[in-house]
């Protein structure tokens, strides 16, 4: 919805006739096959790219911490940009683009490692030139997904790469090791390369549903394309009110996920096994959710699914501070909380994207996608500083709680902001009180 005339309906998404399944839609189709399998290969690099660095290079701690630092660094500096450049031009090339570039960066590790010339600071190369691609490829692939399909089945749409997401993050990590074990650490690395030239082949054989870029002449300077995206997001109310929750959301999950490990190992006395059965079986219920998401937003609504999501967050880790007892009993009591907060975490998700997609006219989705990213990557280091601050000072039991609480805060903001009253995208249209 253009700026100037905030209170207008956003414009019509351009999309193929509702009554096929998405099943059946093949553009759809190969987006999400594409996806999937860059997903999978990217599960692989978590593992992989920090076991080259130690195993390979003897990277230190500090070395290890930068190795991740400048990946979300990248991202976040390059973010804005990426997202005006995906609404100038057509997004399928330049997602095309980014998949081949992400690729070749990928591909350098291997060669390096087969010569004996890998060094740390090509790891740091790679890892800031993939984030900086990551940050174009996602900028275009929230415009370009909702120009494939029809407005009604964006929630299904979404629940399935979301599904792919969780099942990637589950499953990755141990065909990661297996296959680090199998050929070393860096020639795993091939696996996320090809991963990506899949899903540029994918994407590359979708029928291009986006009308001809502007011409240089009818578009305004970079930065005031950069500055309209930021205003959409602080001028819209939803918009603004899905930024509010995601911030805290994103600041409290860094605080959990950088002490979660060392509660449950050295509190709970979980083993390595029992810790991997954990997270596989809170993953398998991200999966269950992925699949049910539509179902619960046509029951509830989007805006009271989104509600509900964020007290499950809350709940499912608001009960693991509080696991005690022997082994088995406390296996049971963190594995349901973590689900329980998997679960709603999916949920929210879905919503939240397919609400943004929905509500941000076409032409600005890539600039409001970016500028969300960027203020979440830059949230996400605070919160695990934050964290570890936290875990040293006052133990990891009040740490987790403190997390937990942010998460409630944001579940109670549900009640006071707009998003609680969101029921389809269609009535955004209708509802001006929205």
């Amino acid at each position: 919805m253009p700026l100037d005339t905030e209170n207008s309906p956003p414009p019509a998404i351009t999309a193929q006739p509702p009554p096929h399944s998405l099943w059946r839609q093949g553009g759809f189709m190969k987006l999400w096959i594409g996806e999937t399998v860059s997903l999978a290969g990217s599960a692989v690099t978590e593992l992989a790219l920090p076991l080259t660095a130690i195993l390979l290079l003897h990277a230190s701690p500090l070395q290890l911490g930068l190795l991740l630092a400048v990946n979300s660094g990248a991202a976040a500096v390059f973010g804005l940009f990426a997202g005006a450049w995906s609404d100038r031009v057509r997004r399928r090339p330049l997602m095309m683009l980014a998949d081949g570039g992400r690729a070749l960066f990928m591909g350098t590790i291997p060669i390096a490692a087969a010569f004996h010339i890998l060094r740390i600071e090509e790891l740091y190369l790679v890892t800031a030139g993939v984030g900086a691609l990551d940050s174009l490829f996602s900028a275009a692939y929230q415009g370009f997904l909702p120009s494939l399909i029809h407005r009604d089945q964006l929630v299904s749409a979404n629940s399935r790469f979301e599904g792919s997401r969780v099942l990637a993050q589950v499953l990755g990590p141990g065909f990661g090791g297996a296959l680090v074990q199998l050929v070393t650490a860096p020639f795993a690395l091939l696996l996320d390369a090809l991963s990506f030239l899949v899903s540029g082949v994918c994407i590359w054989r979708i029928r291009d549903p986006q009308p001809a870029a502007t011409t240089a002449s009818e578009r305004a300077s970079l930065w005031r394309e950069i500055g309209a995206g930021l205003r959409f997001v602080l001028a819209q109310p939803l918009v603004r009110s899905l930024l509010v929750t995601m911030v805290l959301f994103n600041l409290a999950a860094p605080i959990l996920n950088a002490q979660v490990i060392l509660f449950a190992t050295r509190e709970l006395g979980l083993s390595p096994l029992l810790l991997g059965l954990e997270f596989v079986g809170a993953g398998a219920c991200g999966v269950l959710a992925s699949i049910v998401t539509s179902v619960i937003s046509a029951r509830l609504g989007m805006g009271r699914a989104m509600t509900v999501a964020t007290g499950m967050i809350c709940g499912g880790w608001l009960l693991v501070p509080f696991v005690r007892g022997p082994v088995p009993v406390a296996f049971a009591l963190f594995l349901v909380g973590a689900s329980v907060g998997t679960m709603g975490d999916v949920i929210f998700n879905i919503n939240s994207v397919t609400l943004r997609q929905g509500l941000v006219p076409d032409r600005l989705r890539g600039r409001v996608s970016a500028s969300i990213r960027v203020v979440i990557l830059g949230v996400q280091p605070l919160g695990a500083l934050v964290g570890g601050v936290l875990g040293e000072q006052i133990g990891l039991r009040p740490t987790l709680l403190i997390a937990a609480l942010i998460f409630g805060v944001g579940f109670l903001s549900m009640f006071f902001l707009p998003l609680h009253r969101v029921r389809r995208l269609d009535a955004l249209e209708t509802d001006s009180s929205l």
